[in-house]
């Protein structure tokens, strides 16, 4: 396992983004970790990226926009 420390929501969206420019259909990503470690912050940013979508919409979405 290898633990990354990151200093903002922002530094986690963009590993996130970083990571899912790299996986390619089939590759599992397991994320653990206590309530508010990151895990669904980076999940988005993984997701706007292998989606196609853009990550201030994924941003967006969580902040309660209605997109």
């Amino acid at each position: 396992m290898t633990a990354i420390a990151l200093k903002s929501d922002s530094d986690t969206l963009a590993l996130g983004a970083r990571l899912g420019s790299v996986l390619r259909a089939g590759d599992i990503v397991r994320l653990t970790g206590d309530l508010g470690a990151g895990k669904t912050t980076l999940a988005r940013g993984l997701i706007s990226v292998a989606s196609g979508r853009d990550r201030r919409a994924v941003a967006d979405l969580h902040a309660g926009s209605d997109l």
